[in-house]
């Protein structure tokens, strides 16, 4: 499955959860590289995926982290609230896209870089804004792209 894809980028959302009784771990996603030149954002403790073309990593982003949202306001208005939410994210096997993510995550240590040191502000700003406006949960968007030249 992962040998369909190139990974070019990692991030994690960060939602603020001040209005409840409990957090929102922080929730990665992995962006990747078709062959075909597509790119995906795929949110690894869902499986949520977002497509678009190479040069739209904004838009691609944009739209895992507004899909992301709606889900987990959704699952959270489930019957079992936080318990199926947690469920969720306990039961999807993604290793292979999990051991890609960390393959990126110690590559960009071994650049003395990381998530938070390298992130393109506009479009963390974009993000934030974007579901702020339309969920009232504010988000942090923190991600990499290990290679411009990749992406």
């Amino acid at each position: 499955m992962m040998s369909e894809y190139k990974g070019i980028g990692i991030g994690k959302f960060i939602m603020e959860t001040s209005n409840e009784d409990f957090n929102i771990p922080h929730l990665h996603f992995i962006l990747l590289k078709e062959k075909n030149e597509d790119i995906q954002a795929l949110n690894l403790e869902f499986g949520l995926v977002c497509s678009g073309h190479v040069g739209e990593e904004e838009f691609v982003i944009e739209n895992l982290a507004d899909m992301t949202t709606m889900f987990i306001k959704s699952t959270l208005n489930d019957a079992e609230g936080f318990v199926s939410f947690k469920k969720l994210a306990c039961s999807l096997a993604l290793e292979e896209f999990w051991a890609e993510y960390r393959k990126i995550e110690f590559t960009l240590a071994e650049k003395k870089r990381d998530l938070g040191s390298s992130v393109i502000q506009h479009i963390k700003d974009k993000v934030t804004q974007a579901i702020f406006e339309k969920y009232g949960i504010k988000p942090t968007a923190q991600f990499s792209i290990i290679n411009k030249d990749v992406a």
